[in-house]
């Protein structure tokens, strides 16, 4: 699962901008925040939002994947920041924890140690943890990241970052630590193997994909009233026809 901030502007898709007309909304700037307005800060805004981190929702990158997680629970000491690597699907093990349950066959683990000030991290340096959606694929192991991102925003290549130094993901180690790379590779494909994860095409834009389904959908909700448009198209002419054969009928009987 990814977060970060909203990088998708539905109004800039031509047949999204017919869905608004036809339903009452708009992107008039002078009416923004009123009934019926569609706003969004589209991906320029979104990666400024998203610094330091890189790109945004829906990326494998620091953008779309790091958020701040806050916890509060009865018998928890407050304690601040605590940066220790955990993620997503860690939330439903330490909520069971906290509730006094013993969940089994969960993803995950429970953060309680953490937050109880028992433990200083989740995760160790040889525990991979893999993450994949729509093609955006990152494999975390360590103080070390892998990470491929689709188009449009990215370029369907793997590389390789020390978040404890490149926070960023400016600097792609690959070429410098090949080995590590690879194991990486690995750590992931067998990630990938266990959920079923579907490999994509290193050409699939996500962006495109997604304005073809829109208007799919789009479509299959139209025919239904294009169908009865037609219609009554068809019974209007077949009823001019009639008529104007009977009065030419008409016309023909009294010369």
């Amino acid at each position: 699962m990814y977060y970060g901030p909203e990088f998708n502007d539905p109004a800039s898709d031509r047949s999204f901008q017919l869905w608004m007309s036809q339903n009452g909304y708009h992107t008039d700037l002078d009416l923004m925040g009123e009934r019926g307005s569609m706003g969004a800060i589209g991906p320029e805004w979104a990666s400024a939002a998203a610094v330091p981190g890189s790109l945004f929702k829906m990326y494998a990158s620091e953008g779309g994947t790091r958020v701040p997680l806050i916890i509060r629970a009865p018998g928890m000491t407050q304690q601040g920041f605590n940066p220790a690597l955990n993620f997503v699907t860690d939330v439903a093990p330490t909520l069971a924890e906290l509730a006094g349950l013993s969940p089994t066959d969960m993803d995950g683990r429970s953060i309680v140690p953490l937050l109880t000030g028992t433990a200083t991290d989740i995760y160790g340096d040889e525990d991979p943890v893999g993450l994949e959606v729509a093609g955006n694929s990152a494999l975390f192991k360590g103080r070390f990241k892998l990470t491929k991102n689709s188009l449009p925003h990215g370029d369907a290549r793997w590389r390789l970052h020390d978040l404890n130094h490149d926070p960023a993901e400016i600097r792609d180690l690959s070429a410098e630590r090949p080995g590590l790379r690879e194991q990486l590779l690995a750590d992931y494909q067998r990630y990938a193997d266990e959920v079923g994860v579907i490999p994509l095409p290193k050409d699939f834009d996500i962006q495109a994909q997604i304005s073809v389904n829109v208007q799919r959908t789009m479509l299959s909700r139209s025919i239904p009233a294009l169908v009865a448009a037609g219609s009554l198209i068809i019974v209007l002419i077949l009823v001019a026809v009639l008529l104007y054969r009977r009065r030419k009928n008409q016309a023909s009987g009294r010369a």
